[in-house]
């Protein structure tokens, strides 16, 4: 049991019925608690009142006990009255009451019980309480809960035992339930579930908020929110935190629904469980009431105070029901310019056809998209304020953004080694260089071209891996074991990086192009699929390999896609597993450069950002493990 978990014994009158009755006295008021480890006795009520019958038929008594049931099985109430022939609790017996109560603790509004005899009658009632109070709850007001097999079992004021789970999956949009933890089974008759409906692919605007995607892996390191006359912060100071700032904390499932939560819900409270890190919960308003309810409900918005590791749970009735863990870290801001390289025609063509489609407006849409996904690992793109032009390069009216008049193989079918060119055009040393050409040989849509090695050891990926131990918990994407009940407790899980790249004679220069086959409408509905093909190439220019790899046996694709080729603890697939120490593969089948570019987890199927090829209203989500190996990248040593 947790939470108040106590109830309240209320004698509140005592009526005799023997008539001739001229005095008697209660000889004994005690009640009995059996405990897990023994016996409690405890009296009550003032013993040595005298009472006159034939004067006051009914006596009011009001006499109370408050019992802790936290740990008690049952309590036995018994009540005793003697006539009062030659002094206070001496005299014949009128008899005893003796009563019961068993748990699941019921409130009772009024109940009378008599002896056989039936000297008196007592009138009594038994009140639970709820939320810190006593008194006569709704018969659905939860009264205590405790833990039970993956879910919460908890009982109402009426004594129904109902059980209830919540889940907060660090996983958006959320994966199938054959990828999730095993739930507990309900019983017959239980109410179905409760699923976030935004727990669906989002639709992302660039006019979105940057936090718009739910429980994500870095909570950010913000300032707390100022009033109107408060002094301004000190530079360097973390931004303020805002409804549009902080991260957004939600439920993506909770059963039964007939609980019917709601977003502020107080029956629900967020608080840190555990971790080195530690945030605060943004109030919606400035009110008292609405500071009240910040860490209240379903749904919060947190921000960070202390960089570290965090584990927030929120409790039900004071019983953890469900866990989430994320980073707290500042959001790093990389300097980055968009190049456009465009081609004159030759005489009689068509300039569309020379040049990419994206205008200066779209880029910005495309960076500002982009930054929703990073905010996930706490990285947003900045544009890069050096206006310095080479290459002949002209400024455009959004600063940062650059067209440059390039050879027509360098930005229509372009091959690697033409891409390479136009990449040196109009670029910066040690920021990252976007550029948008027309096509590349091969029809690919985006690709990274030049990044640096990891800080992580020696930073190559025959050496360096990020490993979360079991004691990780719950574990990152909610790899199984995952250690959400009835999932076993999470185990050890490791990510590979994927190796550094540069462009000869250019060690300083790191960037990715763009090309027009991620659609024609690239500042309208195709705008998502270029920020999120941005995303994507700048999670490997931050050393992020894929999250599912193309697999080139065609066996093995088709079981993977029907489900019967399965991810095994830790996230990986036996057949397709890297060796520990050389990096090589235990099957040469695996496919993309035979797994250059494969992280080792396979888990979740096609949710994440750095998925091979699934479509951008699927592949969003960045885990705690990706988060890690990108605050080691050299990129962001010197960003703000």
């Amino acid at each position: 049991m947790a939470g108040d978990a106590k109830v309240k014994i209320i004698l509140e009158r005592v009526r005799f019925t023997r008539s001739g009755l001229r005095a008697c006295t209660v000889a004994g008021v005690k009640y009995l608690a059996m405990t897990n480890d023994g016996t409690n006795v405890e009296t009550f009520g003032e013993h040595d009142r005298v009472f006159k019958p034939r004067e006051t038929p009914t006596s009011r008594l009001n006499w109370s006990q408050e019992v802790d049931v936290k740990d008690c099985e049952t309590i036995k109430l018994t009540f005793e009255c003697k006539e009062n022939t030659a002094g206070v609790g001496v005299g014949k017996s009128l008899g005893k009451i003796t009563y019961t109560l068993r748990k699941p603790w019921k409130q009772h509004k009024r109940i009378e019980t008599t002896v056989r005899n039936r000297n008196y009658t007592l009138v009594w009632t038994v009140q639970l309480s709820v939320g810190g109070a006593f008194g006569i709850h709704g018969p659905k007001s939860v009264f205590a809960s405790r833990q039970h097999q993956g879910s919460v079992e908890y009982s109402t004021v009426a004594g129904v035992v109902k059980n209830v789970r919540m889940e907060i999956c660090p996983v958006w949009p959320v994966p199938p339930d054959d990828e999730l933890p095993r739930r507990f089974d309900f019983p017959e008759g239980t109410p179905g579930p409760k699923i976030a409906r935004d727990g669906r692919p989002l639709n992302i605007k660039a006019s979105s908020p940057v936090n718009i995607l739910p429980n994500p892996a870095v909570i950010p390191l913000l300032s707390a929110p100022r009033g109107k006359n408060d002094p301004q912060l000190p530079d360097g100071s973390p931004p303020e935190a805002t409804g549009n700032t902080a991260a957004r904390l939600q439920y993506t499932y909770y059963r039964p629904k007939d609980l019917a939560f709601k977003p502020d819900d107080p029956r629900l409270e967020w608080r840190k469980i555990s971790g080195t890190g530690d945030v605060a919960f943004l109030p919606v308003g400035t009110s008292v009431s609405a500071r009240n309810k910040a860490n209240k409900g379903w749904k919060v918005l947190v921000y960070g105070t202390t960089e570290g590791e965090v584990v927030l749970g929120v409790y039900f009735e004071g019983t953890v029901l469900a866990r989430i863990r994320a980073m707290v870290y500042p959001v790093k801001s990389l300097p980055c310019r968009f190049n456009i390289l465009y081609a004159n025609p030759p005489d009689g063509g068509k300039a569309k056809d020379y040049r990419p489609i994206s205008t200066p407006n779209d880029i910005e849409k495309h960076r500002k998209i982009a930054n929703i996904f990073l905010r996930q690992v706490g990285v947003e793109l900045v544009r890069d304020a050096d206006l310095t032009t080479t290459d002949g390069a002209t400024r455009c009216t959004i600063g940062g953004i650059f067209k440059v008049c390039v050879p027509e193989n360098q930005t229509v079918n372009a091959t690697v080694a033409n891409i390479e060119e136009g990449m040196k055009k109009n670029y910066r040393n040690n920021v990252l260089n976007f550029v948008y050409f027309h096509s590349g040989a091969g029809g690919f849509l985006g690709a990274a071209l030049a990044w640096p090695k990891s800080n992580q050891g020696d930073g190559t990926r025959a050496n360096v891996s990020f490993t979360e131990a079991a004691a990780n918990s719950p574990s990152s994407s909610w790899i199984k074991p995952s250690g959400v009940k009835r999932d076993a407790d999470a185990g050890d899980v490791s990510m590979r990086i994927i190796d550094d790249r540069a462009i000869a004679g250019h060690a300083s220069l790191f960037g990715m192009v763009i090309a027009n086959g991620n659609g024609s409408k690239p500042g309208g509905e195709h705008a998502v699929r270029y920020g999120n093909t941005i995303a994507h190439e700048v999670g490997h220019m931050m050393t992020l390999g894929h999250r599912v790899e193309e697999i080139d046996d065609a066996g093995k694709a088709s079981d993977w896609a029907d489900g019967s080729l399965t991810v095994d603890d830790g996230g990986g697939i036996a057949d397709f597993a890297l060796t520990a120490k050389d990096g090589t593969l235990k099957n040469d089948k695996l496919g993309a450069g035979e797994g250059m570019y494969c992280d080792g987890l396979w888990h979740p199927k096609n949710r994440n950002l750095m998925h091979f090829d699934a479509t951008p209203d699927v592949a969003q989500d960045l885990d705690i493990l990706q988060a890690k190996a990108v605050r080691q990248c050299k990129l962001l040593d010197t960003a703000p």
